[in-house]
Parts: structure tokens; C-alpha cells; sequence
């Protein structure tokens, strides 16, 4: 059995498509239990393919590897299983040494081991010189100065007054079962997300008539069953706005 503590019950979670967010795997991991914690680990901003989830008790943990382990997200089958503590006394495996092939010596006697000893020199090969790198350009073909390169927004997102964020989809529903999840509420679209091949990425998303609307249908639509899945239903964020000089 796993730590469990404030930090919760950890799983780990393989083969995460590189477009997978945290927010995916909130919404994913909320139908075994209540989540509290989400970290893909990256290189730099590039996902690695792999993370880890932190469910409230080991029983949310344990639903999470039953009902996940093997189940596609994104076009990928996930692989879910309880993370191994990791003990701090264990000791490190040692590494085998790498072998390095011998090289090739030259025949024709320019800078070979063997052209070095008819010349006294002994050793064989000078080591190469790296070429120094290049300096990007500051200014344009017309000398004028490069403008700088802009970074991401640090604003942070809103919530929307309109949209809902429906995930845990059947992957068989298209927009119109989206529609139908829906009937009887006041909305104006409903999209369920999916990839160039056209299948479904398991979640969309629903406009509706206004925020009083979007309230109503998210505290009846969420936690509804869609062919033995509980759908996620949560509050789509906005992109963030250009604050005025």
C-alpha cells in the first residue's frame, strides 16, 4: 500500500499524449475520486509523456488504476498504476562502462597513428576544433533593428460567464450525443474536441444562452452517466485578454 498523508495517494501515469494538459487529467482522474494535485513532467515546456496524479485516499488511487490503466486519452492507451515510494537508503545501480570501438587507422598516412610515428609525433589524430556558433541577426536586411521575440502571456486565465469544459466523454459521441447530454438546458453549441483523424479526444465543449444558464446546466449535467462513464462537467477558462498601455 502507498504513503498517504496531506500530499494524498500518488499514481503514475505513462504513455500521456504530448497535447494531454493537467486539466485533462484532472477531469479524466475525477471519475475514481477527488484529485488533488497534477504534475506532467517536462523538459523545458515539451512534456515528457509521463506524470503523476495525487488522489485524496488510497481508494480513489486504486478506482484510478482499475477504471484508467489501459483506457485512451487523446488517442493514447494510458498506463496507471500506484507510484512506488521511492527509499532513500536503497543504493544507486552502478553503470556498466561504455566500450568504445577502436578507430580506424588511416591508411594513406595523413594524421593516422601510423603516419605519427614514421613522424616522430607519437600520438595519431589532432582533436577536431569546434566552429564557433552563430550570432543571430539583431537587425533586418535593411539594417533596421529586429523587433524582440514575445513571450507567452504571463495574465492569467478567467474563468468564462458562458462555456463549459465537458470531459470523460464517451469516445463514440459526436457533437449531437454532445447536444443530447444536454437536452432540456438553454446552450447555443456544443463541440466535442477531436483529433485530425477526426476520433474523439473524450472532452468538448458546451456555449450556453448566458451565465444563469451555464450555472443551471452545470449543476444538472455534471456527474451524469454517458454509457457507464460519469461525466465531468467544470467552468471553461477564457484566454487572457491584452491589458491597455
Amino acid at each position: 500500500m502507498a504513503d498517504t498523508g496531506d500530499a494524498g495517494v500518488k499514481v503514475f501515469v505513462g504513455n500521456i499524449a504530448f497535447a494531454t494538459t493537467s486539466e485533462d487529467l484532472t477531469a479524466a482522474f475525477s471519475a475514481a475520486g477527488e484529485v488533488l494535485d497534477v504534475t506532467i513532467i517536462t523538459r523545458g515546456t515539451r512534456s515528457l509523456g509521463y506524470g503523476f496524479v495525487s488522489m485524496k485516499d488510497q481508494a480513489g488511487a486504486e478506482k484510478a488504476v482499475q477504471t484508467l490503466n489501459e483506457t485512451e486519452l487523446a488517442d493514447r492507451a494510458l498506463k496507471v498504476e500506484i507510484a512506488k515510494p521511492r527509499d532513500p537508503n536503497a543504493p544507486r545501480p552502478e553503470r556498466a562502462p561504455r566500450e568504445r570501438a577502436p578507430r580506424k587507422k588511416k591508411e594513406n598516412g595523413e594524421g593516422g597513428a601510423a603516419a605519427g610515428e614514421e613522424a616522430g609525433e607519437g600520438e595519431g589524430v589532432a582533436p577536431k576544433k569546434r566552429k564557433p556558433r552563430k550570432k543571430k541577426p539583431t537587425v533586418d536586411e535593411n539594417g533596421d533593428p529586429l523587433p524582440p521575440r514575445q513571450r507567452r502571456s504571463t495574465v492569467p486565465r478567467s474563468e468564462s460567464e458562458t462555456t463549459l469544459y465537458v470531459a470523460n466523454l464517451p469516445f463514440s459521441m459526436d457533437d449531437a450525443g454532445l447536444a443530447e447530454l444536454f437536452k432540456g438546458q438553454s446552450f447555443t453549441s456544443a463541440k466535442v474536441v477531436t483529433s485530425a483523424s477526426g476520433r474523439s479526444k473524450g472532452f468538448g465543449f458546451v456555449n450556453c444562452s448566458d451565465h444563469a444558464a451555464q450555472q443551471k446546466a452545470l449543476e444538472a449535467v455534471n456527474g451524469a452517466d454517458a454509457d457507464g462513464r460519469a461525466v465531468s462537467v467544470k467552468v471553461a477558462l477564457s484566454e487572457p485578454k491584452e491589458q491597455s498601455a
